[in-house]
């Protein structure tokens, strides 16, 4: 079938090349699509459509075609091409391939399973190839083989539909070859019997070779772990009878090594002990005396130790077990540390000796930052000075291997002679091949030019910076026709001069003619090509491309995202997007504890492509029960009992809704949550609109309605129904570069919620809503080198009742209910303290046990610089302060802690660890001491 298919499209571009109206410039007037499955049709012919318009010449339109029949949605197709009113008809009848609709779980007939790979070649959704059918097929049978089944049969029923293709894969693994024999061969009966533990499970099992040579690397650890360093663990194996089989394992190198350390103060005995286990594993071989010494006199050397007396005595005795031990006995006296008082230059003219030396001591490794002697670093610096003098255009310095005198006092003087030769000098440089005025606007750009010194170092940054700039000007294909010959840099004989010429050819300026879109399955087109920041006509720069490559990456709905332009004449081009969409749906179950909601479980459901516009509804459900009651009051945490409390929400979002700028979400949510003087049921609706006006600025408007059922009050007035209806707008300005574990840049928000009897709050005799809360959260990056990054929050918010005017006899009743009275918890804690020691007023009450018929005030400060442990661990220090008000703010009143914070990297945030501890305790009404700190944990909140 495939032949065949292949020699339909060979005699399709035969037929075409013949076509007498289409040899020169001509033009496609219009194109139908005929296929047998309306839906692929549908597709097929958004696609093909797009193949109307003028083509240049034959070849053009060739190339063009070629990506459509290239296309693996097309099985087969053919064409006709007809002139009415001097208008070029394009027909094509297209088969269409089929898809995988539907892809069983690998069922196992017999007695046996095994475990198999959960990628394979064939996946649902994809185009049916028989090919990738074959191959699954040898996949599972090597896999089978290699667990000892050598005579699996794997069918992979195909069953076709109008739909599409089903496919059934069942394995049967028939009867596996057995391990029935297990030789172990030795030089020791202790080894024998420990190999034999690890291995005696292989007995009357299948014949698994991987699982085999698994178990082997692990032993071999377990070997050096006791001593055997030079291990070695050889597999055969022999077959008896027809489904039997004889394993043989032969040890070998078993030799039991042990190091004995004495007099050595500054480095303890499982540090030389590891450096020793290191130079036999990496040498492979059994040390003799002299060698020994030279390896801890080396690693002694390292560390600025120049003048150890090491000796080594090496004997071989008979352990417990009568077989071989070898053991080296060391003898260390390291002396005095070797100390270095001073680093000098010869030769040096450009350069003040100063200078250098500075700069020795800015790329100094921390031993020779602490005047300790560093041989490693001392040599590396000849590389650094190269290129320090290579970049100011000396481009034959030859730096000698540095010389070390000691002193009379013992330490070291160390020395650096320099021959700096000519300096290089650019007499002539010239770019052909681009505009004037670009010409001048590249040469800006650049750091070499005419009549300055040649920094060769950065010659390759100014080449690119060069194809970048003209990129960015239109000429997509901008290519330095000679940056790989000699013409580009030439010397002169003594090298004190340079030309330089940079041949360019730019190619014609590109615009963007058609955007075929392949590999979408579910996503619509229009979604894709609105994400992207290219239309037709356009002039197509390559950083347009990479920003719309990482615009529809971000949607989440891609595994890969490929734009390419595919040029058509000398001055338009098409572009093709090639993409390949991600499941849509995910489940999570995500057990857990934190520090104040105590043991949670949550479980979420979403699914991220509704309608192919990346409509997204999600499920959440989180239920925990706290196991310390510290952020209740006195009477709660006395006399109640502990409460189940769960938060279920179910959310719906979509972005350009209607099709315009704005994204909408909305969600439905119930919880029961407990607060310091009572426990409520909150029932919510939200509606929210937002638009990003640039990368770096989005506006938002949230209306939300909340009913809230308050029990086991403390106070009475707390009991009772609310219902609070609230609009907030919301400003955001966003210039981190990335919005999780953040590294660089600045966030600012600003929220200012409104909630009056307009917008649903409740308006009664007992209580009038009527309230507005302004809230701003601020928070800084900044980078102080490759490992070390300085984080900053600031929040401050104020929030006033509007429902009572005090100065006249209202008839009404209003305050702010407690529910929604600022409160330092979640991203706003302040570590250290317990929920109920940090919403403390002044007048040491609890903020939920007064009335709020005023203002209310929030503020809160961490300043935390971090230190990148690895990849995905951060330890930080961090100052914190921060209090709520009311009716008087006080900055002088703020409470404050000190603390560690250890973080661990994930791709949703960071897991934080952190013991903060209070800077100035106080005590509470009955002279109690606050606590000296607390450690929280949470994911994710700075």
């Amino acid at each position: 079938m495939e032949m065949v298919i292949q020699m339909i499209k060979i005699l399709f571009f035969l037929f075409i090349f013949c076509i007498s109206p289409l040899v020169k410039a001509f033009t496609i007037n219009s194109v139908t699509v005929e296929c047998k499955v309306s839906r692929e049709c549908d597709e097929l012919n958004d696609n093909f459509s797009s193949l109307k318009r003028e083509y240049s010449d034959i070849e053009s339109f060739k190339h063009l075609l070629k990506i459509y029949v290239a296309n693996n949605g097309v099985k087969e197709l053919s064409y006709s091409v007809s002139n009415k009113d001097n208008s070029n008809h394009l027909h094509f009848s297209i088969v269409p391939r089929e898809k995988v609709i539907a892809l069983s779980e690998i069922h196992f007939q017999g007695d046996h399973e095994i475990e198999l790979p959960s990628i394979l070649p064939i996946k649902k959704d994809d185009y049916y190839d028989f090919k990738k059918v074959v191959s699954t097929k040898k996949i599972i049978r090597d896999i089978a083989k290699e667990k000892g089944f050598p005579r699996a049969q794997v069918k992979i029923e195909i069953i076709k539909s109008k739909q599409g293709i089903e496919l059934k894969p069942k394995v049967n693994l028939k009867d596996p070859v057995l391990v029935k024999k297990l030789n172990i061969t030795s030089p020791t009966d202790y080894i024998d019997k420990l190999i034999y533990e690890r291995f005696g499970f292989l007995l009357n099992n299948p014949f698994d070779v991987q699982q085999i040579k698994t178990e082997i690397e692990r032993s071999r650890k377990i070997l050096n772990q006791y001593g055997f360093y030079l291990n070695s663990i050889n597999m055969k194996h022999k077959f008896f009878g027809r489904n039997e089989v004889e394993v043989f394992l032969d040890i070998r190198d078993v030799k039991n090594y042990t190091f004995h350390f004495q007099k050595n103060l500054v480095f303890d005995v499982k540090k030389l002990k590891s450096i020793m286990i290191e130079s036999f594993i990496g040498f492979r071989r059994e040390l003799d005396e002299k060698s020994a010494v030279q390896v801890i006199k080396d690693f002694y050397r390292s560390k600025g130790y120049l003048n150890p007396v090491i000796k080594v005595k090496k004997r071989e005795v008979l352990d417990l077990n009568k077989d071989i031990a070898v053991i080296y006995e060391f003898d260390i006296s390291e002396n005095e540390r070797t100390k270095f008082n001073k680093v000098s230059f010869r030769g040096n003219s450009f350069f003040e000796s100063e200078e250098l030396e500075q700069t020795f001591y800015e790329k100094a490794s921390e031993q020779a930052r602490a005047y300790y002697f560093d041989e490693n670093y001392n040599e590396n610096f000849i590389q650094v000075l190269k290129e320090l003098y290579i970049s100011k255009g000396y481009v034959n310095i030859f730096i000698d291997k540095p010389l070390y005198r000691r002193l009379p006092n013992g330490e070291m003087e160390i020395l650096y002679r320099v021959k700096e030769g000519l300096r290089s000098i650019i007499s002539d440089f010239k770019i052909n091949g681009i505009l004037p005025e670009d010409n001048i606007a590249i040469k800006e750009l650049i750091s070499n030019g005419s009549n300055q010194h040649f920094n060769p170092i950065e010659f390759k940054n100014d080449l690119q910076r060069i194809k970048s700039y003209l990129q960015s000007k239109g000429y997509y294909y901008t290519s330095i026709i000679n940056q790989q010959a000699e013409s580009l840099v030439k010397y002169s004989a003594d090298n004190s001069k340079v030309n330089i010429l940079i041949d360019i050819d730019t190619g014609p300026k590109l615009y963007v003619d058609q955007i075929i879109i392949i590999g979408n399955s579910y996503t619509r087109k229009i979604l894709i090509k609105r994400e992207i920041f290219l239309k037709k006509g356009d002039l197509l720069t390559s950083q347009k491309l990479e920003s719309s490559q990482t615009n529809l990456l971000s949607l989440g709905l891609f595994s890969s995202v490929r734009i390419k332009p595919i040029s058509t004449n000398n001055s338009k081009t098409d572009l093709l997007i090639f993409v390949r969409e991600k499941d849509f749906g995910t489940i999570e179950l995500a057990p857990g504890v934190r520090s104040d909601l105590g043991f949670k479980f949550s479980a979420a459901v979403n699914y991220n492509n509704l309608d192919g516009m990346n409509k997204r509804v999600s499920f959440k459900g989180t239920i925990n029960q706290r196991f310390e009651l510290g952020s209740l009051d006195d009477r709660r945490r006395e006399e109640s009992s502990s409460l189940v409390e769960y938060d279920a929400i179910a959310k719906f979002a979509e972005d350009h809704i209607f099709y315009s700028d704005l994204d909408f979400t909305t969600s439905l949510s119930k919880s029961r949550k407990r607060f310091y003087a009572f426990d409520a049921d909150i029932q919510r609706i939200t509606f929210g609109l937002s638009q990003d006006i640039y990368r770096w600025l989005n506006i938002g408007l949230r209306y939300q309605l909340e009913t809230i059922s308050q029990f086991d009050a403390t106070n009475d007035k707390e009991h009772g129904h609310f219902k609070i209806g609230s609009m907030t707008p919301t400003l955001t300005f966003d210039f981190r570069n990335r919005a999780v574990n953040t590294s660089k840049g600045a966030l600012f928000s600003l929220s200012y919620e409104v909630a009056n009897p307009n917008f649903g709050s409740q308006e009664n005799t007992d209580l009038t809503v009527d309230y507005y809360k302004l809230v701003s959260r601020n928070k800084f990056y900044y980078p102080l080198g490759d490992h070390v990054i300085f984080a900053l929050s600031t929040a401050f918010g104020i929030q006033e009742n509007k429902a009572t005017d005090l100065n006249d006899n209202a008839e009404t009743e209003g305050y702010i209910p407690n529910i929604k009275v600022f409160r330092l918890t979640g991203a706003d804690i302040v570590r250290g303290y317990e929920d109920s020691e940090i919403n403390k007023l002044v007048s040491n009450e609890d903020i939920s046990e007064v009335e709020v018929n005023n203002r209310a005030y929030m503020v809160n400060l961490k300043v935390e610089p971090r230190f990148m442990l690895s990849d995905t661990t951060m330890l930080g220090v961090f100052y914190d302060a921060g209090r709520v008000f009311v009716n008087e703010f006080d900055d002088s009143k703020l409470r404050s802690s000190v603390g560690l914070s250890f973080k661990y990297l994930t791709p949703v945030g960071s897991l934080d660890f952190d013991y903060g501890i209070k800077l100035l305790r106080e005590r509470d009404d009955s002279g109690k001491l606050d606590s000296p700190g607390r450690l929280h944990v949470s994911i994710g909140f700075f």
